[in-house]
Parts: C-alpha cells; sequence; structure tokens
C-alpha cells in the first residue's frame, strides 16, 4: 500500500477537529445557563424589589422620587409618617400594602443559593410589615377621629425589611448606595418636631407654665426634685434642687418659681383645727444643695394649691387658708419683705401676719383672681357668688329645666379678664362683670372641679369680642360656646372622646388642645376664630410603645397659654418627663426660636 493510504486510512481513525468545537461550544452554553442565568435572574429580581421599595416609601413618607435611589430615609421620616397616619384618607394604608405585596418575590428554583435565602429572608420581613400595616389600617377604620396614637411597630418593621433588603442587593451583586435617599421629603409646615425642654423630673409630676417674651417658663416637680426652666433666645436656663419631704406644692410668680412647705394631709386629718394653726413656708427657686424657707407665713392653704397659693408683683402673696379653728376658709394677704433675714426653722420665726383678710363662709368654691378673691356660695337652695369684680353679692341663675331648681353642691369658677365662668354639673352661667348672662343649661362631666388643673371640666378663653367656653360634656364632647355681652350662641362640637383639655386665646385665634384616654393619649387641637375652622389637627405625634402603650411624644394631658399674639401648647414626654413645646403659626405649628 502507497504511503498516501496508509495517510487516509489512518485519517478514517482519527477524530475530527470540528465535533470538539461543537463540544466547547455547548459547554460554553451550558454554564452560561447553569451560572449566568440564575446570577442575571437574581440580580433582576433584587432590583424589581428595590424599585418597589422605593414606590413604598413614597407611599409610606408622602415623599416623591429621586434618581438613584437607596435605602436610607431622610431626615423628617418619622415626622412624616406620623402626618400620614393622622391626616390620610380613609384608604391609607391601603396602597401601601398592595406595594408591599408587589415587592414579594415569589419562590423559585433556578436561583444561586445565596439569593434564594436572602429573598427567603426578604419575604419574611415583608411578611411582618404587611402585618403591621393590616393592623394599622384596621386601627384607622375603627377609631373615630384617628388613632390614639402613633403605632412605631410598622416603623421598625420597615427597619427590618430595608436590612433584608441591603442583604438581598449584596447577595444578587446589585450595586445600591444604602446611604443615599429612598425619596425625598419637600418641606412641609405642618410637620414639626417640637422645642424639647429638659426638666428632669418625672411626666406624672406637678407643673406649671407661663409664656414670657420669645420662650415660657416652666416649673415642676416629682418626689425627689424640683426644677425650672426658663426658655428664651435659644437658651434654656436651667435649676433643679432636690425636694425636702415638707414640700408639698410649687408655683410661678412673676420672676420666677416658688417652693411651697406645706403640713401633710394625713397631719392635719388627725388635728382637731385641721392645721389652721400651721404655717406655710415660701422660698424661691434658688441654686442650693438644702432648700429652706425663705419666709413663714400664717396661714394653711385649703384646697389646690394651684388655686389656693398666689404669688403677684411686688412680693405680695394670697392665701386660700383654713379659717381659724378649723373652720370655713377665708383669704389672706401676705407681703413678703425681700430684705428680712432668713428664719432658721418653723418652730424658731414669728410668721408674717396677714394684712387683710377676707371670710369666705359656706364657700363652695372660691377662686384667687388678680388683686383679690371670688367666692360662691349656696343659700336657701340659691347660688350667690360676690369678690373681685363682683359687688356687690349677686344671685346667680341656675341651668337646668323646670320651676324647681337648687344650687349644686359641686360648683367651679374660672375667670378670664373681665368674665367669670360658674360651672355646675347641670351647666354654666357666665358674668360679664357682675352682670349674669341666660345660662347654659348641658350636662358636664362630673367633677366639674378636678382634683387637678388638668382634670377640671371648663376653661374660658377671653378675646376682644367676648369669650369662648370650652366645656367636657358627660359624652366625653368638647363642646364650645361663643359668648358675647348679648349672650352665648348654641353650642359646636369640637371634639368627641376627650379626657382632659386645655384653651387659650392669642392672636386673633382660640387654641383647644385635647387627649383621650391612657388608651388614645395623643394630643388634638383645633382652632377657633368665630367657629371652629378646620378639621382637628395633630400637632406633633404621640408614639405607642412597643406593646401598644404609652411610649413617647406629645402625649396625655396638654397644657395652652398664651401672651399677647403668642399661644403655646405644651405636653409632658411620658418617657423623659421634658417639657414639649410648640407654637401657634398661621399654618401649623413653629419650634421656640432655637431650641
Amino acid at each position: 500500500m502507497s504511503d498516501d493510504g496508509e495517510e487516509e486510512v489512518a485519517r478514517a481513525f482519527r477524530p475530527g477537529r470540528r465535533p470538539g468545537w461543537i463540544a466547547a461550544g455547548l459547554n460554553a452554553t451550558l454554564a452560561l445557563l447553569l451560572l449566568g442565568i440564575p446570577y442575571a435572574r437574581g440580580k433582576w429580581r433584587a432590583t424589581d424589589a428595590g424599585a418597589h421599595y422605593a414606590a413604598l416609601a413614597q407611599c409610606m413618607y408622602g415623599g416623591r422620587a429621586v434618581e438613584n435611589p437607596g435605602l436610607a430615609l431622610p431626615p423628617g421620616d418619622r415626622e412624616a409618617f406620623a402626618a400620614r397616619v393622622a391626616r390620610a384618607d380613609a384608604s391609607w394604608p391601603g396602597p401601601c400594602i398592595e406595594e408591599l405585596r408587589a415587592m414579594r418575590p415569589e419562590p423559585v428554583i433556578f436561583l444561586f443559593p445565596s439569593p434564594k435565602q436572602a429573598e427567603e429572608d426578604l419575604r419574611r420581613a415583608i411578611d411582618q410589615a404587611e402585618a403591621e400595616l393590616v393592623a394599622l389600617q384596621r386601627a384607622r377604620s375603627a377609631e373615630e377621629g384617628g388613632v390614639g396614637a402613633v403605632p412605631e411597630r410598622p416603623l421598625r418593621a420597615l427597619t427590618q425589611l430595608r436590612s433584608a433588603l441591603a442583604n438581598l442587593f449584596t447577595a444578587s451583586d446589585v450595586t445600591v448606595d444604602p446611604n443615599a435617599p429612598a425619596i425625598a421629603l419637600d418641606a412641609d409646615p405642618t410637620i414639626v418636631a417640637p422645642s424639647r425642654i429638659p426638666t428632669r423630673t418625672a411626666g406624672s409630676g406637678a407643673m406649671q407654665v407661663r409664656p414670657e417674651p420669645g420662650g415660657l417658663r416652666a416649673i415642676t416637680s416629682d418626689g425627689r426634685s424640683v426644677s425650672e426652666a426658663a426658655a428664651h433666645e435659644g437658651r434654656v436656663d436651667f435649676t433643679q434642687v432636690r425636694r425636702p419631704p415638707a414640700v408639698r406644692g410649687i408655683t410661678l410668680g412673676p420672676e420666677g418659681g416658688f417652693l411651697l412647705w406645706i403640713t401633710s394631709e394625713t397631719t392635719c386629718a388627725s388635728d382637731a383645727q385641721h392645721c389652721a394653726a400651721r404655717l406655710l413656708g415660701i422660698a424661691p427657686m434658688r441654686d442650693v444643695s438644702e432648700p429652706t424657707p425663705r419666709w413663714w407665713v400664717a396661714a394653711h392653704p385649703a384646697g389646690r394649691i394651684d388655686r389656693a397659693v398666689r404669688v403677684e408683683p411686688g412680693g405680695v402673696v394670697r392665701v386660700i387658708a383654713v379659717g381659724e379653728g378649723g373652720e370655713g376658709r377665708e383669704m389672706r394677704r401676705f407681703v413678703l419683705d425681700p430684705d428680712a433675714p432668713e428664719p432658721a426653722s418653723e418652730d424658731q420665726v414669728t410668721p408674717i401676719v396677714a394684712s387683710e383678710r377676707v371670710a369666705l363662709e359656706n364657700a363652695v368654691d372660691a377662686l384667687l383672681v388678680p388683686g383679690g378673691v371670688v367666692r360662691a356660695w349656696r343659700d336657701a337652695g340659691a347660688l350667690w357668688i360676690e369678690g373681685a369684680g363682683i359687688e356687690p353679692a349677686m344671685e346667680v341663675p341656675l341651668p337646668g329645666e323646670g320651676e324647681e331648681r337648687r344650687a349644686s353642691r359641686q360648683v367651679a369658677l374660672a375667670r378670664c379678664g373681665a368674665w367669670t365662668a360658674v360651672a355646675m354639673p347641670d351647666g354654666i352661667v357666665m358674668l360679664d362683670g357682675a352682670r349674669a348672662l341666660a345660662p347654659i343649661t348641658q350636662a358636664l362631666r362630673e367633677p366639674v372641679l378636678g382634683a387637678s388643673r388638668e382634670d377640671d371640666a371648663v376653661r374660658i378663653a377671653c378675646h376682644d369680642e367676648g369669650v369662648d367656653v370650652l366645656a367636657i360634656d358627660r359624652r366625653r364632647r368638647v363642646l364650645r360656646w361663643a359668648c358675647t355681652t348679648e349672650g352665648c350662641r348654641d353650642a359646636q362640637v369640637v371634639a368627641e372622646g376627650a379626657s382632659q383639655m386645655d384653651a387659650a386665646h392669642g392672636g386673633g385665634t382660640t387654641l383647644v388642645a385635647w387627649t383621650g384616654n391612657e388608651q388614645r393619649p395623643q394630643v388634638r387641637v383645633a382652632r377657633v376664630r368665630g367657629n371652629v375652622i378646620g378639621a382637628p389637627e395633630v400637632p406633633a405625634p404621640c408614639w405607642a410603645g412597643p406593646s401598644g402603650g404609652v411610649g413617647e411624644g406629645f402625649c396625655g394631658a396638654p397644657t395652652v397659654v398664651a401672651e399677647g399674639e403668642r399661644v403655646l401648647v405644651t405636653a409632658r414626654d411620658p418617657q423623659l418627663g421634658d417639657l414639649l413645646v410648640l407654637e401657634l403659626a398661621e399654618v401649623g405649628f413653629a419650634r421656640l426660636p432655637g431650641l
């Protein structure tokens, strides 16, 4: 056989090159299918989840889209969420729940293990967030007037969701800046975090607040200490002292706070004269380690301290005191000498005697007012009143129906300017100076005079045109009557489900603030300018705790104070006891300047 024949026979048994190239191509294609497609699929699914997250954030916080969204939230996200809870339409957060469900990746097989596990973690986070949003939706639809407190659990669930999504991006090799904002929040004047003024006392303790030019002054106390804070032009002057056991009262004077040494109710209950011979110790707030009384006056306060002790300009102190021998009450006026030597103790001093005494015989209520006292008393079924601006004594027309009406033993007096309110369980009588208007007949919440100022059922806010009369009725509604010298108009319903309320007038607006019970502690407000303007507002959020109880924020009994054009609404943070303050603005509210 020739050489050419042998080569041809050998070539017949040698594998061809083309099948090798085909095998290599098939292997590359198989690798692409097994590696590239799961990689690309995971990346695509993660990117799609990120797009849904940006849309979810817009729905939850009311923001707008940004280019190249990340995972972070812009400043003000908590306040924006609280505003959505308070003001969004009835369907919210329904659209957010739908967006959350669209974000949920369905389980698949053809995926790398790391993205697959990350998707499983994301599904769990989405399920948790959905459960919290569904609960929020039910609460908003079930609770008339809005939720009782802003829940923080949805925000915590969304934080876990962001963490799970960040892990998915890492596992799927998707580049997203976790610190870049997912949305943008436009400036909203109705969403403002309140100024926070430290008190270092428990939020449940006593407090008095007074507005001052450019700020405010507050004195607070609890079982351990007393503190005074003066906020002005962006700074807070703070004084705190240890509370001596005998200090059982605090009050604000024209220039600062005062400590009051008062004999305990337990001691007075066993005293035949009901502490009529006991003394009242008074000292201004000073930065000292062991506060002691600066003056002792011959009086033992009768009734609530905020109504029984009043410090006026010029060192004048008025006290509604237990009468001599423990009989009745009387108003006593004292003048404190700033140059008098400091006494050593109650047993070694000559007390300051009253420069004026006014008997308050048979008084069912008495109220200290600038320059004097007003008292109301019953006589043969009739109700009488006299005092500063109401002289001589006059009979008060009684609210109610029928000819046989007798004066209630429950009476609460309130004064604003020349206006006096006489509140009883069956209604209110307004006095313009010494002239009584027609009675307002309305069953009020009892007791009309509470154990503390926060629990009083009636408030009055006077202005140039007359006075706004606010009251909580037995159905827990806040009612408002607009009264002038001609009489009072029919009642307007300001709020439902209120347990505590306050009001003041300034700058042409009467601001009414209220809160519900322990399950509904959120503070809400309404503006009154001739009529109630718009819907109730949430000035700042009260956050529910993890288990649904009160957490922190603008919760509990509100205090509204006014000076000139300024109106301030305040509340105590239930956790830290700090005083939270907002100032009424034309639109929404504003923080104190510099705070």
